[in-house]
């Protein structure tokens, strides 16, 4: 299988990726790669490594995670190794969004953590699905596509 680049430049990331399908969001990842949940990796096979991407607010998410765990440095090795063989997705072009949908929520009175807005503005920006279990935090975020794929045979 071919891996992606560990990170997109700032100038590959001035289009839109047009051509991939899924960010995974951090509780995704949480399930995936510190819980094992072998369905999950099945399914990013299944649509191949390529198409999936991670936020950097993931990614710090991650880390955050690993510190927190029992056993820092394997959990650390394992968000590394994320790193390595999956693309990192820049914040750069999604700030405008972000800043839009965070007023039109806070607007309504329905606002969401910025991390989680920050992560659903890099798919929006990027033209992506993002892929979580934590829809409740997302289904708010205007035009998102969300998928859980924790229920996913």
């Amino acid at each position: 299988m071919t891996l992606l680049p560990n990170s997109v430049t700032r100038e590959q990331q001035t289009e839109p990726l047009k051509n991939y399908e899924t960010i995974l969001a951090r509780y995704q990842y949480y399930y995936i790669l510190l819980k094992g949940m072998v369905n999950l990796n099945k399914k990013i096979a299944d649509i191949g490594l390529e198409n999936c991407f991670v936020s950097e607010i993931t990614i710090a998410e991650l880390y955050f995670g690993a510190e927190k765990s029992n056993n820092p440095p394997e959990k650390t090795k394992i968000v590394d190794e994320i790193q390595k063989n999956i693309a990192v997705l820049l914040l750069t072009n999604v700030l405008q969004i972000y800043a839009k949908e965070k007023v039109r929520l806070q607007r309504l009175g329905t606002p969401v953590d910025d991390f989680d807005l920050l992560i659903a503005a890099t798919a929006l920006a990027n033209k992506l699905i993002l892929v979580t279990n934590n829809s409740k935090h997302f289904e708010r975020i205007e035009n998102l596509e969300i998928e859980d794929w924790t229920n996913s045979e």
